[in-house]
């Protein structure tokens, strides 16, 4: 019987999870959101929410509700002065039993549901997959006052002293360096960095100075806005590695006013397979949304620039294939509309042969189709360079087809390895490590 109960449970919470919407909570004060967060749970609410802790350098708080009740949290958030965006946590424990508990363990990682006042908290003994209230009395639980980093609005600094991680080995190559505390000491991040605002480039442009004087070896700045690369072209730091040979700076202006260098968006990168680079091609016509069909006959085409499959295209076999040669021919077509765009593309220039010895800076004003697919181009032949250091400035995102492209190629990489990569968080720009076609976290 107790099995029974446990599986019913179990098919109660998975079907209640995939009609909840997840938001990462921030705040000022912790009163707002815990008041909201009582009467979302309220019998005469939606009567259960789901409250996730992820602890770290900088942690994450993140509250699930049903998707029917996510604009009446939009609303509270408005009056009560907190702060959501749309993001579900990384690794939330799914299934794990609930036990009833008197607080919320701050002290480690957990999930929770609240229901009608009463707490239900993960990684304690007994509990259920769906617990109820059973007529127990609620709970005068809390949230952290005041919030720690990355759960409140403001950061805690110069109040707070950093946290000890980042002072360790800041000059290492795998951590992104980002100013100086109040004592004078100079603080590093490892792992990715997200930034949030459309004044990204503003922080960026001293900051990458430092990293690029600090050793540029293995960096990759892709700008998709036009207002980061140019500031760092007039800096010291990068006017000195400009026409160096293969351990200098490559710096691509697609929209600049200099002639026009051209760019193969297909060329072979260094320490690339021949299958890495049919996969890469593959993934860049997914993304420009080729059809299967398309895809397929692209499997057969040999290795070249795309003047080369352009004329692999226009020969009597392919043409044969009818709708498939067809799609990609229109890909092809759309791709090369623009004159400029087609002028890089017609002189097909390896832009990553420097890599991982030298540093590329690639700018490309991502406002139109186009010039969007040459920035995912570039990213995702920067991926597939070895330990390579990337930082993403205004790429399009899009509505997230990027991103779940991104994922399914880290499954892919990460089968055998025993290691998690981390999601991509909506954001501005991003600052991270390449492997295996992610930006590891």
């Amino acid at each position: 019987m107790k099995r029974l109960q446990q599986h019913v449970a179990r098919k109660k919470r998975a079907r209640w999870e995939t009609a909840v919407t997840w938001f990462r909570l921030r705040y000022h004060e912790a009163a707002g959101p815990a008041k909201s967060l009582r009467l979302l749970s309220s019998a005469q609410a939606c009567g259960r929410v789901a409250v996730c802790y992820q602890p770290g350098i900088v942690g994450g708080l993140y509250v699930g509700v049903p998707a029917a009740y996510a604009a009446l949290l939009s609303q509270m958030a408005a009056d009560f002065n907190f702060s959501l965006s749309e993001q579900a946590p990384e690794a939330a424990a799914a299934g794990e039993p609930l036990s009833p508990a008197a607080r919320l363990p701050w002290e480690r990682p957990f999930v929770a549901h609240i229901v009608d006042g009463c707490l239900f908290v993960s990684g304690e003994a007994g509990g259920s997959a769906f617990p109820a209230p059973d007529g127990a009395p609620a709970v005068d639980w809390s949230l952290p006052e005041p919030p720690p980093l990355g759960v409140g609005l403001v950061g805690a600094w110069p109040q707070t002293p950093p946290p000890p991680e980042l002072h360790a080995n800041p000059a290492a190559p795998e951590r992104w360096l980002l100013g100086w505390s109040q004592a004078g000491e100079l603080l590093a991040a490892p792992g990715c960095v997200n930034l949030y605002g459309t004044t990204a480039a503003e922080w960026l442009v001293p900051q990458l100075t430092q990293t690029i004087a600090a050793g540029h070896a293995g960096l990759v700045i892709l700008d998709g806005v036009g207002d980061l690369a140019p500031q760092l072209k007039r800096k010291t730091a990068v006017t000195r590695l400009l026409g160096r040979s293969m351990e200098g700076l490559n710096y691509v202006d697609v929209d600049g006013a200099t002639l026009i260098d051209g760019f193969d968006p297909l060329a072979a990168v260094p320490g690339e397979t021949e299958e890495g680079r049919r996969a890469r091609r593959t993934t860049w016509f997914r993304l420009m949304g080729v059809h299967k069909t398309g895809l397929a006959l692209l499997t057969q085409a040999p290795l070249t620039d795309l003047a080369g499959l352009q004329k692999w295209l226009a020969a009597p076999a392919q043409q044969r294939q009818g709708v498939a040669a067809g799609v990609l021919e229109a890909a092809l077509a759309r791709l090369t509309a623009d004159r400029q765009i087609r002028q890089w593309l017609e002189w097909p220039a390896d832009r990553f042969a420097g890599l991982p010895q030298g540093a590329l800076i690639f700018t490309c004003r991502g406002q139109e189709w186009a010039r969007q697919q040459l920035l995912v181009a570039a990213f995702l032949a920067a991926c597939a360079v070895p330990g390579v250091r990337m930082v993403l400035h205004g790429l399009p995102w899009g509505e997230g087809k990027l991103e779940r492209e991104l994922e399914l190629e880290g499954k892919r990489g990460r089968q055998g390895e025993g290691e998690r990569g981390g999601r991509r968080e909506r954001c501005w720009s991003v600052m991270g490590r390449c492997w295996r076609g992610v930006c590891r976290r």
